[in-house]
């Protein structure tokens, strides 16, 4: 009875053993598989933290292994998916921004970027410039000096001595910003026809630009020729020009006595821009266009104006005239928004002007601050600035262009569809060009009509979704791998309690490499990332939390509950020196004082932006870490080390270096 028990446990147990189990195998079926170490290091992908450190090269960070940065050592077309709130800022343009030294056009939703990366964009010799057209960056501090409150694309200094073939470049990149192409046939009718027309109008604002300019280049030349001590003569007249006179006065000097002003004149402010143009057509009736067109074709016998007259012409004959206006008004109507519309007048002497060539042969940054709850007024506006560098870009000379051009696209899907990207890919290496995209969703970047060329792109991220057409895309691109099933059956006869009978077969099956739980339940600290066509899975990389970001990013104020470990505005290249190791209570100190002035801690007195906290208080942190007979050696180990300053502006407040 004993020795039956025995054996039957020993069957029992050999049997548990015995269980199915799953194979790798020969790839069958597919023979995809997450890249490992080994295949990272021969794509060059992959750096220790060390080497990034003290290598010439950058290396543009993607993500982390755990030990190991993941990422390139050049910048590639880049495509990021993940819903809101996901980290794309956090782990991903932000990163970009502190690192890459090209110059950068971004689209900033909430002015985030800016905010965070402006100061390490001045530490590596750029100039950034925010185009903030509704003062969103007024609500978080004063950035007036780096804002840029009006802007004129009729007058960008590359078209002084442009060519007719390039102006014809240029005056089809600021109509196609306005007014898109289409593929239906009856609305390309009215699109068409209103183009043309649109063209002309901006024609004669480029023209009459181009001509003042040279006008007043040429006054300020003759005058500045005017030797005004050695002149003898009582009376001088400046010859073609009808500024005035230069007289003799009572003490024997010679000056302008009739409008002094064209030494001071501000020649931005009276260029002609946008609002002028549309206040042309807003109103006008079809005569009135005609007489503008006609009068400004009799100075500049422009062929643009010729084809808007010609579609005038032939639009009052067909009665088409109310379709075309109407087609330019909703097309324009973003300009009719009162803070858009002050932005697009000429700017004064005391604006800080951007030019567009400084971006293309300079060191300018351009970010444009787009308000979460007017997106949909942005969609143009960020059209006309790619449009005007793409050109941009082939009227400068090539010798003056810089390598590469980095474009930083924070939720772009969110402004619909948007062809200047499709362009800007097109060009592509040949003119520098390199886009990093942000997305939500797959289904966003399905809306462009060469959506094939976006999902091309040499990097894609993406993070936990559960929006269905990114989760079979992800599930699609993933592939299959061959796995051998082993399957085990057991029979036993009801006659034995020793009888069994085993029999076991083998299958290969194909399985998915990604399968959609994978996709859902992914942790919030990992991602997935396509590199030329190999799966990756691995950690994100927050800049705040890495050492390689480390005294780069400044205080990001829209999210200032959050707990990122950030420095003032107001001290650029001033940064807290770093604890030795050996004293972590100290450094605990130190994340104690931030945290609290994050949090908004009571014990912490903000003035004039610096933050300050009095003795008792002090005291009763440092109490935390160390003896009350200690508290005076530490205080001056603070101050030494730079965490705190005892000697401040205000009495009986010590200043946080923070």
């Amino acid at each position: 009875m004993y020795l039956g028990i025995c054996i039957r446990s020993k069957f029992f147990n050999f049997f548990k053993r015995s269980k199915p189990a799953l194979q790798n195998n020969n790839g069958k079926y597919g023979a995809a598989k997450f890249t490992d170490s080994h295949d990272l290091k021969a794509m060059n992908f992959i750096h220790s933290p060390r080497k990034t450190l003290t290598n010439k090269y950058p290396v543009y960070v993607v993500g982390s292994d755990g030990k190991n940065y993941i990422g390139s050592t050049q910048l590639e077309n880049t495509i990021t998916i993940g819903r809101r709130g996901t980290g794309k800022a956090t782990t991903g343009s932000i990163l970009t921004l502190l690192e890459a030294d090209v110059n950068c056009l971004v689209n900033d939703v909430k002015g985030e970027l800016f905010m965070t990366t402006f100061a390490q964009r001045i530490n590596m010799g750029k100039r950034p410039i925010a185009v903030d057209i509704v003062k969103t960056l007024d609500r978080f501090h004063d950035f007036s000096e780096y804002m840029c409150i009006r802007f004129n694309p009729l007058w960008n200094s590359f078209l002084i001595n442009a060519s007719l073939i390039q102006k014809t470049l240029y005056l089809d990149a600021l109509v196609s910003a306005f007014i898109m192409d289409t593929t239906d046939r009856h609305e390309k009718h009215w699109v068409d026809k209103s183009r043309s027309v649109l063209r002309g109008f901006l024609s004669i604002a480029i023209e009459d630009n181009i001509k003042q300019h040279q006008q007043i280049k040429q006054a300020k030349k003759q005058l500045n020729a005017v030797d005004f001590k050695s002149s003898t003569n009582a009376l001088h007249k400046l010859e073609d020009l009808d500024e005035g006179e230069i007289v003799k006065d009572l003490n024997g000097k010679y000056k302008i006595v009739k409008n002094q002003a064209l030494q001071d004149f501000d020649e931005h402010k009276s260029k002609q821009n946008l609002i002028d143009v549309k206040r042309a057509f807003a109103k006008a009736s079809k005569e009135e266009l005609q007489q503008i067109l006609e009068k400004a074709n009799s100075q500049y016998n422009s062929s643009f104006i010729d084809e808007a007259i010609g579609t005038l012409i032939q639009a009052g004959k067909d009665n088409e005239l109310g379709g075309i206006l109407t087609t330019l008004n909703k097309a324009t109507a973003m300009l009719a928004n009162p803070a858009i519309a002050d932005f697009f007048k000429s700017p004064q002497q005391t604006d800080i002007i951007l030019d567009i060539k400084d971006y293309l042969v300079g060191n300018t940054d351009i970010y444009i601050i787009c308000p979460e709850d007017q997106l949909s007024e942005y969609p143009g506006i960020l059209a006309l600035f790619i449009n005007m560098i793409r050109v941009g870009v082939k009227l400068i000379d090539r010798r003056d262009k810089h390598d590469e051009y980095l474009f930083i696209l924070d939720e772009i899907g969110q402004l619909g569809y948007l062809p200047s990207i499709e362009t800007i890919d097109s060009i592509g290496r040949d003119a520098g060009f390199i886009q990093h995209l942000y997305f939500q969703s797959m289904d966003q970047i399905n809306k462009y009509q060469n959506k094939n060329m976006l999902k091309n792109f040499e990097i894609i991220r993406f993070f936990r979704t559960s929006e269905p057409e990114t989760i079979r895309h992800l599930n699609y691109i993933g592939g299959k791998q061959t796995i051998q099933e082993d399957h085990q059956s057991i029979s036993k006869n009801n006659s034995s309690l020793l009888y069994k009978q085993v029999t076991s077969s083998d299958r290969e099956v194909a399985i998915d490499l990604i399968p959609v739980d994978m996709i859902r339940t992914l942790p919030d600290d990992e991602q997935i990332i396509v590199f030329n066509g190999q799966i990756i899975r691995c950690k994100k990389v927050y800049y705040y939390q890495d050492k390689k970001y480390k005294n780069k990013y400044g205080i990001n104020y829209s999210y200032r509950g959050s707990k990122h470990l950030c420095q003032p505005y107001n001290r650029i290249d001033n940064y807290i020196n770093e604890i030795p190791q050996e004293s972590s209570s100290l450094e605990d100190i130190q994340k104690s004082l931030a945290n609290m002035i994050i949090t908004g801690n009571d014990m912490i007195v903000a003035i004039s932006g610096l933050f300050y906290i009095n003795l008792a208080n002090l005291k009763h942190i440092i109490l935390k870490y160390y003896a009350d007979n200690q508290v005076d050696e530490i205080i001056k180990q603070l101050d030494d080390l730079g965490i705190i300053s005892i000697k401040s502006d205000h009495d009986n407040l010590y200043k946080i270096n923070y």
